[in-house]
């Protein structure tokens, strides 16, 4: 079966999430079958994110929170106080 060309397009998105601006630079897909998230740039660096596949949710935790704190020492293997 032959692959159909895919052709993105981008543009400079700036975002005001949980009060950091941020300038993200976005790439928007015409495909059923692309991943949901294809980068990080401006994104990851600048707060805990966690995917949650099963229920198709996301969230952005901001850097301090308590939330982020208690995901850190899960992962860390460490029980959450």
């Amino acid at each position: 079966m032959p692959k159909s060309a895919v052709f993105p397009y981008g543009i400079t998105l700036r975002v005001k999430i949980a009060g950091n601006n941020l300038v993200l630079p976005v790439v928007f897909l015409e495909s059923e079958t692309a991943p949901r998230v294809l980068g990080r740039e401006g994104l990851f660096n600048a707060f805990t994110i966690v995917f949650d596949e099963h229920r198709q949710r996301s969230g952005l935790l901001g850097e301090g929170t308590k939330e982020q704190h208690k995901v850190g020492k899960i992962l860390d293997g460490s029980k959450s106080k």
